[in-house]
């Protein structure tokens, strides 16, 4: 009589273009199951993880082939978590994991959750994904736009500079059109709707910073202060080496969380007396300006997350 197998805790999926590998893993580091799916199979893949009941799904960010499986796992209400390349490819390297194909990556990933014991992330609603896609979307425009405008100051070729503005203003367009889709996404739910309020009342925040804090940090107001600066990556790490003490700095943490509260911070800086004040405070004590707009950025952020935790607005 075979033994049954253990029960799976950790599961990597590695995604390309039009498939994924997949690795089922226990806490003994067995696997339960690994094999290939191609895209026409992943709701059926999905299944069998539900059945499974993983502690939780790994999956690297890969420009956006992780999405569909990501939807679907949201869908199934399958504990998940997106994380970085870099990191999972240096934990690789770390123990020795020298070879590298699909298989390999996908027992990685799930290896990767098992030793550092990671926890999923919060699970974001239809109504979370709706809202990142189309703030992706926007930024998408964003970018295209500004390369626009570069090239129109690097030609005098009258057509080209017609062609420029014509796609400028095609841009403008859209970029309207997905502001007021972002608008209605957020009238059209009670919860956003009344969380945006909450930010909004901060001198400062926009209703662009709320909607990207809302899709890209849906956690806020859910999470402690040293939790909040980690996830928004403005929380300092020291860089100290026996009797030698480096300078404090931050990196990693979402990228597009930290651009929306460093534009908030700036309006803030000039708009808002709290933060006015201590930006000015922070500059005479001798403290360099991109410095001193960070540290505007990490109390922003704590003040934003500790106001969606009490379910008020900010008190002028």
């Amino acid at each position: 009589m075979s033994k049954k197998p253990a029960p799976t805790i950790a599961i990597g999926i590695d995604v390309s273009k039009e498939r994924c590998d997949v690795c089922f893993l226990d806490e003994t580091e067995n696997s339960n199951h690994q094999g290939c799916y191609s895209e026409d199979k992943y709701k059926a893949l999905v299944k069998k993880i539900a059945k499974a009941k993983p502690r939780i799904v790994i999956l690297e960010a890969t420009g956006g082939y992780e999405r569909l499986i990501a939807g679907l796992l949201v869908a199934s209400s399958i504990p998940f978590r997106i994380v970085n390349p870099l990191r999972t490819r240096q934990f690789a390297n770390s123990i020795g994991l020298l070879g590298k194909n699909d298989a390999i990556d996908a027992r990685m990933l799930a290896l990767y959750a098992l030793r550092n014991k990671l926890d999923p992330v919060a699970v974001p609603n239809e109504k979370t994904m709706e809202l990142r896609a189309l703030l992706e979307r926007r930024r998408q425009l964003l970018d295209l736009r500004t390369a626009e405008k570069n090239r129109v100051h690097r030609t005098d070729h009258k057509a080209a500079v017609k062609s420029v503005k014509k796609m400028l203003s095609i841009l403008n367009d859209e970029i309207a059109s997905i502001d007021s889709l972002l608008s209605e996404v957020v009238k059209d739910d009670d919860e956003f709707r009344h969380k945006e309020e909450i930010l909004t009342s901060v001198t400062g925040v926009g209703g662009q910073t709320a909607r990207s804090l809302l899709g890209s940090m849906p956690e806020l107001g859910k999470i402690n202060r040293g939790e909040a600066a980690a996830l928004a990556g403005l929380a300092p790490f020291a860089r100290d080496s026996g009797k030698q003490r480096g300078k404090r700095s931050i990196r990693g943490g979402r990228f597009h969380v930290r651009r929306s509260l460093y534009m908030a911070a700036i309006s803030a800086t000039k708009h808002n007396p709290r933060f006015r004040q201590m930006y000015q405070n922070l500059l005479a004590a001798g403290k360099a300006k991109k410095l001193a707009l960070t540290a505007c950025m990490r109390k922003l952020l704590l003040l934003l997350n500790a106001l969606l935790k009490k379910n008020e607005l900010f008190a002028q």
